[in-house]
């Protein structure tokens, strides 16, 4: 944590995430450090300072080599600063987790402004790939949902308010792309690592799926494995889609993109309640153009919204426990794995 500028008394946030990690694996402490490698001391000690100080470990990393790194930034506005700050961080956060969830079987390479995409030296994408006609997606449901028929649909009440509008746009992105018109829709993960260490948890770093899913908070919750047509999906990377749409943001396609949105305007951001904001175009086409367009299938935190999943389509359910061994929809037994909502 001290590399990370981060002062606090460490032992009892350590001592804490300790603790909590203990308790979700049902295991005496002694045992959990007996097995502690290095990548899991390094989250460990990142969820540590970021309880600390309510702030991501990982822009707390970037922030501090920013000037080190980019000594050209330090004339730039804060907000064209807070680009690379977020890229630094997806980056390095896109590295940890390749390596967490595939044992460095995938690597990362940089395709632009808050973008990159796996490599995959080892053929692992090649081994569970379905097609191009088809994608393998993971979603984060109740079981509720499952049992309401053969078809599984969104809830119409799932969802955070204050981003309506952004799922609205989802919603006419969707349609645009497909044809279909679905209302509310799925979200899942197409995500080539994260699909991954869900068909195979013997690859994931203890504790890194359990982290990945910290934020769904629902108990009952399981994660449901499908291969479904690519023709019913929008694929949209999620570093996109939070970094720019959720943030009000201008899809920049490189800093001096940026740069030159921010002399024209004073600002790269849109304000949402004021439908004559000069901005607002400029920043919605470029959402249009380079967020909701689609994506690489093999982007990092691939993204996927669809209209429904078929009862057939389902490959597996997952409970959101590590004691459960679910079953198959062929009737075989799974490895347990937790994952959970983005």
């Amino acid at each position: 944590m001290a590399n990370l500028g981060v002062v606090c008394d460490e032992r009892a946030a350590l001592d804490a995430e300790l603790d909590s990690m203990a308790t979700l694996h049902g295991v005496s402490r002694r045992y959990v450090v007996t097995y502690l490698q290095e990548p899991t001391v390094r989250l460990i000690a990142r969820r540590a300072a970021t309880a600390a100080t309510g702030l991501d470990a990982g822009l707390l990393s970037a922030a501090s080599r920013l000037d080190e790194e980019h000594p050209e930034a330090a004339d730039w506005p804060g907000e064209v600063r807070n680009y690379l700050i977020d890229h630094l961080a997806a980056h390095q956060g896109a590295l940890e987790y390749a390596e967490a969830t595939t044992g460095g079987r995938l690597g990362i390479e940089e395709t632009g402004l808050l973008r990159f995409r796996y490599t995959d030296p080892s053929g692992l994408a090649g081994a569970r790939d379905p097609g191009p006609d088809s994608v393998l997606v993971l979603t984060i449901q109740h079981p509720d949902a499952l049992a309401r028929g053969r078809v599984l649909r969104a809830d119409p009440a799932w969802g955070r308010p204050i981003f309506e509008w952004a799922y609205r746009l989802m919603e006419d992105a969707y349609r645009n792309s497909t044809g279909i018109q679905a209302g509310r829709l799925i979200w899942a993960w197409a995500d080539l690592a994260t699909v991954a260490a869900a068909e195979r948890p013997e690859l994931a770093v203890a504790g890194a799926i359990d982290q990945f899913g910290a934020a769904n908070g629902n108990p009952e919750a399981v994660a449901v494995l499908a291969r479904v047509p690519a023709e019913r999906c929008l694929f949209s990377s999620h570093l996109l889609f939070d970094g720019f749409v959720l943030r009000g943001r201008y899809a920049a396609s490189d800093i001096e993109d940026a740069l030159g949105v921010h002399r024209r305007f004073g600002r790269t951001h849109l304000d949402p309640s004021d439908p004559a904001d000069p901005i607002r175009d400029t920043v919605i086409a470029s959402w249009v153009e380079r967020v909701l367009g689609g994506a690489d299938r093999a982007e990092v935190r691939l993204q996927v919204c669809l209209d429904r999943i078929e009862a057939d389509e389902i490959v597996a359910v997952v409970p959101l426990n590590l004691g459960a061994r679910p079953a198959t929809t062929d009737g075989q037994s799974t490895a347990p794995v937790r994952l959970a909502k983005r």
